[in-house]
């Protein structure tokens, strides 16, 4: 561990100022120092090649007793970075101990109730102890963010495969959501009326951290295992120097940590909202000339069925007077036509164009002038009003 008692005070084992008085100190601490957990004496581990630390005297099951040198060479790093942008804001704790055996690798508190705390997880903790610790920050309102060791990634041809306890840190930072298909292109770009991609369409990121190079890796728009539990897809992995990361306050997405070069998808993000939102527009104006231009078509083609209903009156009423009226008086035609002596059929044959028809259309009776067609043996057949109207 990193951190220990003296004289009631926590004191860093990389503390810079105890370089140039390296031997006082570590006899000041072998004499007095504390573990901060379990209050035993500790004594000082400040040789040439691992990292400065406190160590128990004798075997104990303290678990600060048994850390790896990656994992307290990335709390040291982690605290450094957070230090040199937090520091003169509030208060950021190395090894912050909430109660007997909780610890948090870098807490930091920048106001009252805004407690924020960084874990950086290198395995050797059960996935039960990881679970409660989660819980804990839950129930306290305390924002956490969790950093793996990047000698966790592993990657099998296109997939991830994480396993517990990895998986509970996967964090949906609302920026996933960006690397999620060619929304860009198809509505910036083309002008493509489609939806953008939901926050729900990933289930978040993860991060590794690479402590020897200092470097952080993002694993963005990770997917939820269909096949297996543990090999998930993810869209993209981010890099960049530690020192490089944007960390946004708490927000929606609660402390979100990118890098500059990202910036650029947010900018992206509402630009494609704001063209969607004019694509809808056009689409809602079109729609609304479109209904308009369909109305215009149904009133005209009601007004027209309408004339043509009041001509249909206006013919029926005429043929049905014609067809009612009295041969003698007004049809000499009529005469003619059943007359033997003019019809050239003899006197003894009967004159088969002569008589009514039925018009099978309209259902008026005429006389052989006024049919267009007939049917001799039914006497039916289609007046010439009904064929000029094209029926």
């Amino acid at each position: 561990m990193l951190t220990a008692l003296l004289n009631g005070e926590k004191v860093i084992s990389t503390d810079e100022r105890y370089e140039e008085c390296k031997e006082e100190f570590r006899r000041i601490c072998n004499a007095n120092a504390i573990c901060p957990i379990c209050r035993e004496s500790i004594i000082c581990k400040f040789g040439p090649i691992m990292i400065h630390h406190f160590a128990h005297r004798h075997n104990s099951d303290c678990p600060g007793n048994h850390e790896t040198i990656e994992h307290m060479l990335g709390k040291k790093l982690l605290y450094d970075f957070l230090h040199d942008r937090y520091g003169d804001k509030g208060k950021v704790e190395l090894e912050y101990q909430h109660t007997a055996g909780m610890i948090t690798d870098v807490f930091i508190c920048v106001g009252e109730g805004a407690n924020w705390a960084v874990d950086f997880y290198c395995g050797g903790v059960s996935q039960k102890q990881v679970e409660e610790k989660i819980e804990f920050y839950k129930e306290n309102n305390i924002v956490s963010n969790w950093l793996i060791s990047s000698n966790r990634f592993n990657q099998q041809n296109d997939y991830l495969k994480i396993k517990s306890p990895d998986n509970l840190f996967i964090h949906n930072t609302g920026i996933d959501k960006c690397y999620i298909g060619d929304w860009y292109q198809k509505i910036v770009e083309l002008r493509m009326k489609r939806s953008l991609p939901k926050d729900y369409e990933s289930i978040g990121s993860l991060m590794y951290l690479d402590v020897e190079n200092e470097q952080l890796n993002i694993i963005r728009a990770i997917s939820s295992g269909k096949r297996c539990n543990t090999l998930h897809t993810y869209r993209r992995m981010v890099s960049g120097k530690l020192d490089d990361v944007i960390i946004t306050p708490p927000k929606k997405w609660g402390i979100v940590w990118y890098f500059e070069k990202e910036k650029v998808l947010g900018n992206r993000y509402r630009k494609a909202e704001k063209i969607l939102e004019e694509l809808n527009q056009e689409y809602e104006k079109d729609k609304r000339m479109r209904e308009q231009e369909q109305r215009a078509r149904e009133e005209k083609l009601r007004i027209r069925e309408q004339e043509e209903q009041k001509r249909r009156a206006a013919n029926q009423k005429r043929h049905s007077e014609v067809g009612t009226s009295k041969p003698n008086e007004y049809n000499h035609d009529y005469h003619r036509a059943d007359s033997s002596s003019s019809s050239g059929w003899g006197e003894n044959l009967p004159n088969p164009l002569a008589g009514e028809f039925k018009c099978k259309i309209c259902g008026r009776i005429f006389t052989f002038k006024d049919m267009s067609s007939i049917k001799l043996d039914e006497r039916l057949g289609k007046c010439r009003e009904c064929s000029r109207n094209g029926y």
